[in-house]
């Protein structure tokens, strides 16, 4: 029997792999949640389907994501409590696998059409596979839901939502802290200017000599 300790690890290892480039993209579901953005809300997060399986409470999906070193670094209130993903799940662009050999893409776009009921989407090939742009989310939903019931010529296809990566904010500020080391560095190895005050017949002097050679004076 599992104990709670046990528990909390695999729905941390459960929730790192749902949000992967390449599993999270894989659930229509979650393409719906992020509605376009980098944000994915956690009562949405327990709803798909690997989390679900786990049938974990809300308290135990905020409690991971808020509190475990592994993932809290994602953890935003961004309107709700959110994870903030490094990536953008395409609301329209569906890459699609699992084709017979030598199919041609004006022999796909019939099947495209009788799913969605329109001609309003591009195909292009993608390495060994198609990309669909459709011009909504609804028509994305529609036949990428429908593929759980429906064949071409025989094959069961899959698909998967087009994945775009965004730059770790934490690097950033890793390159940001390293800069303001090395100008740190710089400022140390400057050489300090030479301050000489002189005083005389109720007159101050000021001269300031620089690394440059030039001297400044300013008289009181």
């Amino acid at each position: 029997m599992r104990t709670a300790s046990d528990r909390r690890r695999h729905l941390i290892n459960a929730i790192k792999d749902l949000i992967s480039p390449e599993e999270i993209c894989k659930y229509p579901e979650a393409v719906i949640a992020t509605r376009n953005q980098n944000i994915l809300p956690l009562d949405e997060l327990i709803n798909l389907k690997p989390i679900l399986q786990l049938n974990p409470t809300y308290d135990d999906v905020y409690s991971v994501c808020s509190d475990d070193s592994e993932i809290s670094h994602m953890f935003s209130q961004y309107q709700r409590p959110s994870l903030k993903l490094n990536l953008k799940l395409s609301q329209t662009d569906l890459i699609v696998s699992g084709f017979p050999n030598k199919t041609k893409l004006e022999g796909f776009r019939p099947f495209v059409s009788k799913i969605t009921g329109n001609n309003n989407f591009k195909l292009s090939k993608k390495d060994d596979d198609f990309l669909i742009s459709f011009t909504s989310l609804e028509d994305t939903i529609s036949f990428w839901r429908s593929l759980a019931y429906l064949r071409f010529e025989g094959c069961h296809l899959t698909a998967r939502a087009n994945v775009t990566q965004i730059k770790s904010s934490r690097g950033k500020q890793r390159r940001s802290s390293g800069t303001y080391e090395r100008r740190s560095n710089l400022e140390q190895n400057r050489p300090k200017p030479k301050i000489l005050i002189e005083r005389s017949n109720n007159k101050c002097s000021l001269n300031i000599e620089r690394n440059t050679q030039k001297t400044l004076n300013i008289s009181i």
